[in-house]
């Protein structure tokens, strides 16, 4: 996972190229040599997370995988 300032980056960057992903993923590479690079995949859910909910970073809880049940005790 990224931190808040790297996925504010990472919205700078697709502003930068008119939110053309392969453009803002080379953009980004060459801008942040050191850094984890995102994927293009990481670049579009950046963008309609923040449109959607104004989050930068994921909720863990709800976009991580399969979801969890509640478990009953057995009495």
């Amino acid at each position: 996972m990224f931190t808040n300032i790297k996925y504010a980056d990472m919205l700078l960057v697709m502003g930068e190229c008119h939110s053309n992903l392969a453009e803002a993923v080379r953009t980004h590479t060459n801008r942040f040599p050191n850094r984890r690079q995102p994927s293009g995949h990481v670049l579009r859910r950046l963008i309609q997370r923040a449109r959607g909910t104004g989050r930068l970073a994921p909720r863990i809880e709800i976009e991580s995988g399969r979801p969890r049940g509640a478990r009953v005790p057995d009495i």
